[in-house]
């Protein structure tokens, strides 16, 4: 191999770039060596050589002894010789952990050369290169068991990525050391992170191309399509040869191999393999390569090249990313074919174009030769032998009585589904057996043989709610079939007194069936448990057995088939053995049986066509009799109410579907023993139907929909519950929010309040209320609390649903309308008829006329004060304006004896003032109102409280009305039309 270049072929790696590949469960922590420790400095003690000084003079001067001075050297010398020590010490701890650190510095270089060395061999060998390809034995039996679905790993070179090792962190921050172990440290963190002379890896799948001078290009080439010999399966493989050249790439091959035009200015290999396809294309300029080349590799001079494209996802980077290419001559690719060829023959893995492709002729499948000893046997032919092509008789009562059906996608599992159940439907009449077809891949697979007598129906995917009530049917069916036998004095269906058809249960991709529906789980076991006594069968049909099927339900299915699998353990999790894994993906419909765990026996399936079908419909043109089906039809979007069963108490108004009975039947409800209703539902979701439905029944009234006579009618409601008094038994608000949203802020509260004493109180009377809402707000909830009954309707989200009280599986966007849900089950409200419109019932207003000729006084409070004079001097009514009574200039304490005494003299019946004015008059207002009529007119709640005195709430003014309220002498408040213009 020709030298590197001088400059460092591998450049540092992305710190986001992942590694290429990774040893499996490889993993080593590495440990960083410790900082060495630095010697706190010493200063010079100034106090320590002081003080001795001090103390001596002192002495000196207590003594006057000379000798008292000597001592005052001592200090100095101490401290100097303190200070000498500290700096010895210091040089000598400095030396011990500068060498310290560098032994571990040693022996962490040490560890991480090891630790590399073990990580780049497992790398080298879990990804080899092409002369890598003859280390492995040729009679190696696990070369080409992987499926090109799973990806095909190709080694574009050897390069730097990033490594698995794990560094434990400094004892303290790097940016705190000296500058020369900071140095060493980041040096020793950057061997450790990184590693080089590793596989770069890239799945061949994204299409691989090559630029640069011919011969490097090609010979790099060879190099990756001996790879991929190597890994793709000769049987499942096919190469398609663009350009002259390519033929010498690949000859001696054992794969499949066919001549197609090379792409402008390329020469390239396209392969194609269980389903996946990809290609290897070499041009002398980027531009001539195919577009369907997304991983691009510059080869240069010597053993280096870039990779200057690829996706970002590949964990390739930084781009260019220099590596060092393999190359291989043209004698070592055929001497490698050769090797590659000869592993083929060992291993009886050569391609054949005389195999059968496993579609066989259904129309010449013989039918059961003997009638099984079984009673009810479903013995049928859908398939031959592989060894000499003789039909062979599959019975799932026989031999079950339930089966497990494998493969991957392509492998032909529908079309051995569709087979076996037109097998059985063409051995046995509709009266023998019945098949309900479970498909969880959008419903198609099914499709040809949905019209047969013997299909009892279809569920799939695409209908949540018809899935749903298909499985809460067939615990209904196995109850159902209990009570048959029972009743017949029976210990199973194979007892003649028993008639009944068997119900084989058909599932494709029963995996995802499964993850939609965890719950099944359970039900399945049951089934699979129960289903030989009470004739109920499953085949279940998936691409992932192993860990899909529980045990519980394997236990119970003896017959297992299946078809190609991608990988060895789906393969025994079906047949006890690995054979289904080795079958071929060119060959679909090809599956190995095993019964009872028998050793497997290889089939070819035969596939249905459409004459097929139509002829077994045709055998039987009529029914002997009606077949049953393990559930009811879904409701119906319209159900007229004249249809539902009037006998019985309470009031009918829509038909309940009950799945898990296999029955529907009519919604009552009974007020007296159910409680309030409450309704929630969106606009157009049927609420004011299913009211107009309550309201046509006897002892049932409803609330106006305007806040005024809303108001009078809760009134008289309220008044016949205190009263003790018996009235209707179910009064009705419709869109309660709505109209409570109607009223005025002062009214709101008290309006819920009286509702909410009708909810509570009303039952004394046998009153119940019947509230509908678009949605529950705060204002409501003590309300809503009070109802014990519930329906829900169509609401906007599944969150509103659930937050209404429903259930999961209840909530659906394209529900009619009057499609709700009640006590946990369906409901479709019923229509009175086809096209009648909903007439809710709206009381008359209690609003009296305009009438004061009972009266001696009355007082008019009103904010039109001259307006509403004009009007009532038009009725020849003396009337007296309150601001022209007293006279100018007269004081505040004045102003009301003046009123009176003006009142006095003029005797006017009618005396009307503003708001302000009749406050600003308050001795004349007390003494007027005794026994006078007070007429408020478009005053405020807050002006009436103030002027009357009273805390209680007037009756509510309809908007745009013109109405009064009246407060009568006896303290009663009415409401009254102002006099007209």
């Amino acid at each position: 191999m020709p030298e590197s270049p001088s400059r460092d072929p591998f450049p540092p790696p992305s710190p986001r770039a992942p590694p290429a590949a990774v040893p499996s469960g490889r993993q080593h922590s590495i440990a960083i060596p410790r900082v060495p420790e630095v010697a706190r400095p010493h200063s010079f003690p100034v106090i320590a050589v002081l003080a001795p000084v001090i103390g001596s003079v002192l002495i000196w001067a207590l003594t006057r002894s000379p000798f008292a001075l000597v001592f005052a050297l001592l200090g100095p010398l101490v401290a100097i010789a303190s200070v000498a020590d500290a700096r010895i010490q210091s040089r000598r701890m400095s030396r011990r952990e500068s060498a310290r650190f560098d032994r571990e510095v040693a022996v962490a270089r040490v560890s991480i050369e090891r630790f590399h060395s073990g990580e780049r061999e497992s790398l080298l060998h879990a990804t080899p290169g092409a002369v890598g390809l003859t280390a492995r034995s040729i009679h190696d039996p696990e070369r080409w068991r992987t499926s090109a679905a799973a990806g095909v790993p190709v080694r574009l070179g050897l390069g730097r990525m990033a490594s698995t090792a794990q560094c434990d962190p400094p004892t303290m921050a790097l940016e705190e050391t000296a500058d020369p172990v900071r140095r060493e440290l980041d040096r020793l963190l950057d061997t450790a992170s990184t590693i080089d002379g590793v596989p770069i890896v890239t799945d061949a799948r994204l299409g691989l191309g090559l630029c640069g001078p011919g011969a490097l290009a090609e010979a790099v080439a060879r190099g990756i399509l001996m790879q991929l010999g190597g890994r793709l399966s000769p049987q499942s493989t096919t190469f398609r040869l663009g350009g002259e050249a390519a033929h010498r790439w690949v000859e001696n091959l054992p794969h499949r191999f066919v001549e197609s035009s090379p792409g402008y200015g390329s020469t390239s290999v396209t392969w194609t393999s269980d389903g996946e396809t990809g290609v290897v294309a070499v041009a002398t300029r980027l531009e001539d390569l195919p577009v369907e080349c997304r991983v691009v590799v510059e080869v240069g001079a010597g053993c280096t090249a870039r990779v200057i494209r690829c996706p970002d996802d590949t964990g390739i980077a930084p781009l260019p990313l220099v590596i060092v290419v393999e190359f291989v001559s043209a004698e070592q690719a055929r001497e490698l074919g050769r090797f590659l060829a000869k592993s083929a023959t060992i291993l009886g893995r050569e391609p054949s174009d005389s195999d059968e492709v496993g579609e066989q002729d259904f129309s010449s499948l013989p039918l059961p030769a003997t009638p099984s000893a079984i009673p009810g046997s479903l013995a049928c032919v859908f398939a031959r032998s592989n060894d000499d092509g003789t039909g062979v008789t599959v019975d799932i009562v026989a031999q079950g009585p339930h089966a497990v059906v494998g493969g991957t996608t392509g492998s032909g599992k529908s079309e051995l589904l569709v087979s076996w159940v037109l097998a059985m439907a063409r051995a046995h009449p509709p009266s023998a057996v019945n098949f309900l077809l479970v498909d969880f891949k959008g419903g198609a697979s099914f499709g040809p043989i949905r019209a047969l007598p013997h299909v009892v129906g279809i569920v799939t995917d695409l209908d949540e709610r018809t899935a749903h009530r298909a499985m809460l049917s067939l615990r209904a069916e196995l109850r159902f079939r209990e009570r048959i036998i029972a009743v017949a004095g029976a210990r199973s269906i194979d007892d003649h007194n028993v008639d009944l058809p068997r119900l084989v249960i058909v599932v494709d991709e029963f995996a995802a069936m499964a993850a939609d529906y965890p719950q099944l789980h359970e039900l399945f076991a049951d089934l699979a448990a129960r289903g030989r006594s009470l004739g109920l069968h499953l085949v279940l049909c998936t691409q992932r057995p192993a860990g899909a099927i529980r045990d519980a339900v394997l236990a119970n299915a003896t017959l297992r088939l299946s078809l190609r699998v991608n990988n060895r353990a789906d393969s025994v999790a079906v047949l006890g053995t690995a054979q289904a894994a080795e079958l071929s993906g060119e060959r679909p419909g090809r599956a190995w049986i095993s019964i009872g765990g028998d050793s497997a026996r290889l089939l070819r399936v035969a596939r249905a066509t459409d004459d097929d079908v139509r002829l077994v419909i045709e055998r039987y043109p009529l029914a002997a009799r009606e077949i049953r089906r393990p559930w009811c039809d879904d409701l119906a979007p319209v159900v007229l109410l004249s249809t539902l069963d009037r006998t019985g108490s309470g009031i009918p108004f829509a038909r309940v579907d009950l799945p898990e009975e296999q029955r529907q039947e009519t919604a009552r409800y009974e007020p007296s023993q159910r409680g309030s209703l409450l309704v929630i539902g969106a606009q157009g979701s049927g609420k004011s139907e299913l009211f107009a439905t309550l309201a046509a029944a006897s002892g049932v009234d409803r609330l106006p929909a305007t806040p005024d006579e809303a108001w009078d009618a809760v009134e008289i409601a309220l008044g016949r519950v205190r009263a003790g008094v018996v009235g209707p038994r179910l009064l009705l608000a419709d869109d309660l929010d709505a109209l409570v949203g109607r009223f005025g802020e002062e009214y709101q509260p008290s309006f819920i309040d009286r509702l909410v004493e009708l909810a509570r109180d009303g039952s004394v009377v046998g009153l119940q209320l019947g509230l509908s809402v678009r949605r529950i707000s705060p204002a409501l909830h003590t309300l809503v609390s009070l109802c014990d009954e519930r329906i829900i309707l169509r609401l906007g989200s599944r969150q509103d649903h659930l937050m209404a009280g429903g259930s999961a599986t209840g909530f659906t966007t394209d529900a009619p309308p009057g499609a709700g849900e009640w006590r946990g089950s369906r409901i479709q409200i019923a229509l009175r008829s086809p096209v009648q419109p909903d007439s809710a019932g709206s009381a008359s207003p209690a609003v009296s006329p305009f009438d004061l000729a009972a009266y001696d006084s009355v007082i008019v409070v009103t904010t039109r004060v001259a307006e509403f004079t004009r009007r009532l001097r038009a009725f020849d009514v003396p009337v007296a304006e309150l601001r022209n009574l007293p006279a100018p200039g007269v004081s505040a304490s004045r102003m009301s004896a003046s009123v009176l005494e003006v009142v006095d003299a003029h005797r006017p019946d009618v005396i009307v003032g503003d708001p302000d004015g009749w406050q600003a008059n308050w001795a004349a207002l007390g003494a007027l109102r005794s026994g006078a009529l007070i007429v408020f007119d478009r005053c405020s709640v807050a002006e009436f409280r103030a002027i009357s005195g009273r805390r209680t709430l007037p009756p509510p003014i309809r908007a745009g009305a013109d109405q009064c309220w009246v407060l009568e002498p006896d303290g009663s408040v009415r409401r009254m039309l102002a006099p007209t213009a």
